[in-house]
Formats: structure tokens, sequence, C-alpha cells
């Protein structure tokens, strides 16, 4: 039986289909590894692990790589390199090289263990935040999620990074029964704050709240992470609905009841909820940034130039007069993502890695 230690992370605002974090639910099924996980501790933590966070500091002030490693991550990273020691491991996959790896002795810890990296952030993030990024040097196999991320680290560590794309959970995540819950009204979906384009976004909702008031704005954004001044201007506009801290039910309904996903980015690899909508059977208008060309298909999918409002505007009222484009675009869209994205394909192809590591 082979080995490995996992050292994973969840997040507080997601629910539990979401996130990367599901395809090791998957991997850790496989009749032929014994897995060890051992999770980075949440913001809900604070005062659980006070002790250790003062304890700890030095050792984060030392070792620290990027603004996201912090003393959970430096307790999740010790923790998972003593668990590898007790277990021998052949394999230790850190699942978020942001957040929780730093440690420059780490082979020294555990010289018979072939070391894997997750990098979730693009390329430009690294550029502008990783202090080291010949750290990464350590690792014998790179995960990344997107093409762009592929060609730039292998630049650092040839021959050792693996193009794997983000899944989603395609059996939770599914269109509506009732095909006429999506277009009695039209709700066009956003998501998230992180590298999201709000200006691009505020211009849109206030084109339809002057010319379509009967047009809603889901805006799906964590109540903490709405300190954009951008976010209080979009605030002030009466076709605007803000969702937060919702279950997995709420969480699919809202992603049901939504005509289009509009989903304007700076930057990124992959994008959660351009899978977790395309799994609802929903178009996509978004822009040409990142790996979301590879995630999408012409087929469902309008993509801009960033920051090019008037052409939103434009693909955006003409999906919304024909609903029964809006309704074939999304079930080429679901198609697309069982086909490429469901987790099983995922950790099947997480877990050759793990395989051809160890041969």
């Amino acid at each position: 039986m082979k080995k490995g230690v996992l050292l994973r992370e969840t997040f507080d605002w997601m629910g539990q289909h979401s996130g990367y974090d599901m395809v090791f639910n998957h991997i850790t099924d496989s009749d032929h590894w014994s897995f060890k996980s051992i999770y980075r501790p949440g913001e809900q933590d604070e005062m659980k692990y006070f002790l250790n966070k003062k304890l700890d500091q030095y050792f984060i002030d030392k070792y620290k790589t990027s603004l996201f490693y912090n003393w959970r991550g430096y307790y999740a990273e010790t923790n998972a390199i003593l668990s590898n020691l007790k277990t021998l491991a052949n394999i230790f996959h850190i699942t978020y090289v942001e957040d929780n790896f730093s440690m420059t002795t780490l082979p020294l810890f555990c010289p018979w263990t072939k070391i894997i990296g997750t990098v979730h952030q693009p390329p430009s993030w690294y550029d502008e935040n990783f202090k080291n990024i010949s750290l990464l040097k350590k690792f014998d196999a790179l995960i990344v999620l997107s093409r762009a991320a592929e060609a730039y680290f292998n630049r650092i560590i040839p021959d050792r990074v693996f193009y794997i794309p983000h899944g989603i959970d395609t059996l939770f995540f599914k269109p509506s029964s009732d095909s006429e819950l999506n277009l009695n009204q039209k709700h066009i979906l956003f998501s998230g704050h992180w590298l999201r384009d709000i200006k691009t976004l505020y211009h849109v909702i206030r084109y339809f709240n002057e010319h379509f008031p009967n047009v809603h704005f889901d805006l799906l954004v964590p109540i903490n992470k709405r300190y954009d001044p951008v976010f209080e201007e979009i605030n002030l506009m009466n076709n605007v609905h803000w969702f937060a801290n919702l279950n997995d039910e709420e969480l699919l309904k809202l992603y049901q009841r939504a005509a289009i996903l509009f989903m304007p980015l700076l930057d990124c690899t992959a994008n959660n909820a351009i899978l977790e909508a395309m799994a609802c059977g929903k178009p996509i208008v978004s822009n040409k940034v990142g790996g979301i060309e590879e995630y999408t298909d012409p087929s469902f999918t309008y993509l801009t130039d960033s920051g090019d409002v008037e052409k939103i505007i434009e693909i955006l009222v003409t999906l919304l007069k024909n609903d029964h484009d809006i309704m074939e675009k999304g079930k080429l869209a679901r198609e697309y993502a069982v086909r490429n994205f469901s987790w099983d394909i995922i950790a099947s192809k997480t877990l050759e890695v793990y395989n051809n590591l160890i041969r």
C-alpha cells in the first residue's frame, strides 16, 4: 500500500461541494493508496490556537514567502512534516502552495518523500508577491491550473510541471428540473471578490439599472470582502441583490435561477464560480484573461477584451432577449463541464502524477 500525506485547506465561505479540496475526497478513496490529511486551521480557530500563534511568530517571520502565509500556514506545514516523518509517506502534497509552503529545510525533513505542490494564483501574483521563487525548485512536481501557469513555472522547474484543470462537483451542481425557473425573471449572477474587475461590474450594472431595471443582478460576495469602495456605489442601485453565507442548497438555487453568469476578471488561473455555473447549465460572459479560454468553449461562452463595457452590454442585452439561446447554450455548458471537469476525471489525473513519481 502506497502512503501519502496531504496538507489540505478549505475556506469558511465555501460549501461542502465547492473548491479545489474536493478532489482529495475522491483521491482518498483510492484502493492502492493510504492517505493522512492535515488541514490548515480556519479563521474561526483564532482563539483555539492562540498559544501556537504567539510561539510560532518568530518562525513565521523567518520563513514567510508570501502575504498568504501566516501562523495558520506555519501550524499546518509543521504538523504535516511531523505526520510525514511518522508515516514514511511516498508523497507529500501541499495543496495550496501560496498559503502553506515556506520551509527552506523541507527536503531535509523528508529525504525519502516526493514533494508535490499545487499553485492556484496566476503568474502575475507570483511576480509581485512571492519572495523567493527559487524555493519552488524543491518540489518534485508542481500541479498548475492553467496553461499560462504551466509555461511560467516550467522556466523555474523544467519538466516537473503538470497542468491538471480545476474540477467541479457535477453531481451536485446541475440544472434545475424546472426549465422555466431560470427565465421567469432575468437574473445575472456575479460571484466572488478576488481578482474581480469591480469597476467593469459597476458600469454594466449602472447601465442596466438605467435602461433595463427589470434585470436583476445577484452578487454573491462574502460580507467581510466587500471593502472595495466601488461595491458601495453598486449598493446604491435598485437592481442589485446581495448574497453571502449561503448553505449548499441555497447556493445551488442561486445558480439555477440565474439566466447568465457574468464574471469580469482582472486575472485568474481557474475560476470556481465559472465551473459551478457551467455545471448548472448557464452561459458565461467574461473576458480573455488567465486560463478562462481553457475552461470554456465559444459554443456557450462570450469572452471580451478586459474593460470593454460596451461590448459586454451588447452581449448581455442580446442574450437576455433570446430565452431559447440561453437554454441551448446552457445545455452545451453543462455537457462540457461534465465531459471535462468532473472530479473523478481530475482525481484520476492527479493520482497519475503520484504514481509516476514513485515508480
